[in-house]
């Protein structure tokens, strides 16, 4: 009956011990062999053996050796009892099903700051920076037996919604796993860039349960004609620029006004949104002169091409607006 037992203590102290160890490396990084921590360990005991050796005479060593064993052997058997063993192995099983790490493989190209938001309760999101190249970040959360489901956002790219399991956590490479948010670029009509020349601005609305909400404008810089970006920044394909050429070629401009508008064009401004557009957004753009008449506007659902070209069209006179300034 006792080597029965003493086999069970084996048996539970191993899983115990792997599992901890498992489980310490998957959502920590950091495992029981983990060799600075084993080193922390064996140097401090080493310092204290050196110390007690050299302040003690060897009777004296002798007497508190038998003390130390004898302790420790009753220390020992009491922590390493089967009711100890397995109520530790059940405090493990309960910690390892309800909390769970996310990593995050950082981008290639810039720091980008990661948040992650349960969706059950938003006001205990977790935030941290992701550094450029450097090493996936660890996040510990909260789960349950079932996966608890997050939403994953990190700037520049389209936030997505994933569940947290225990055991396994949630891996995330984000040049491989999330999609860039789209570029959006908005090119005014030759007479509204007129307006843009004399004090005007670029207004971009996100349309909301019917009603318009204005998530961002145009700086107050120097007055000049261009052309606006929203969304992660892209080179303009060379091909997009030879339809555009064409374009303004067939609306009857001359070849200095075509060269000016596409100067203009190949060189936006960027505008920062208050709020992410995401693909199915609804927005409206418009330029507004600089007593905040209508010159130009465009309408659109925001779609899941990485770059998408808006010509905006010139304001029909007379016609109201659909956002008001």
């Amino acid at each position: 009956m006792a080597g029965g037992t003493v086999w069970l203590r084996v048996v539970l102290l191993a899983v115990l011990a792997v599992g901890a160890n498992l489980w310490l490396e998957r959502h920590l990084g950091h495992g029981l062999e983990d060799p600075i921590g084993l080193l922390g360990l064996a140097g401090g005991a080493s310092v204290l053996s050196a110390v007690l050796d050299w302040s003690l005479k060897d009777v004296e060593k002798e007497k508190l050796k038998a003390v130390t064993h004898g302790r420790l052997r009753d220390l020992l058997r009491r922590a390493l009892s089967t009711p100890v063993l397995v109520l530790l192995c059940l405090l493990g099983g309960v910690v390892a099903a309800t909390y769970a790490s996310v990593t995050v493989v950082p981008p290639r190209g810039a720091n980008a700051a990661l948040i992650v938001v349960p969706t059950d309760r938003p006001e205990t999101k977790e935030t941290t920076t992701l550094e450029a190249g450097g090493k996936a970040a660890r996040i510990l959360m909260e789960t349950n037996p079932l996966g608890r489901d997050v939403v994953i956002n990190v700037d520049g790219y389209i936030p997505k919604r994933l569940t947290l399991f225990p055991l396994s956590g949630l891996t995330i490479d984000v040049e491989a796993d999330l999609e860039p948010l789209p570029t959006l670029l908005f090119r005014p009509p030759v007479d509204a860039m007129k307006s843009l020349k004399e004090g005007g601005r670029f207004v971009v609305y996100r349309i909301e349960a019917g009603q318009c909400v204005a998530i961002g404008a145009s700086s107050n810089i120097a007055a000049r004609g261009r052309s606006f970006v929203l969304g992660s920044r892209r080179q303009i394909p060379a091909s997009v620029a030879a339809l555009w050429n064409l374009e303004l070629l067939g609306a009857s401009n001359d070849q200095a006004v075509t060269n000016e508008t596409l100067h203009a064009w190949l060189k936006p401004e960027p505008v920062i949104a208050a709020t992410m557009m995401q693909p199915g957004d609804e927005i409206h753009a418009a330029i507004l002169s600089r007593a905040d008449r209508h010159k130009a506007e465009a309408d659109l659902v925001v779609g899941r091409d990485s770059f998408q070209d808006i010509a905006m069209v010139p304001r029909t006179e007379g016609a109201s607006p659909r956002c008001a300034p």
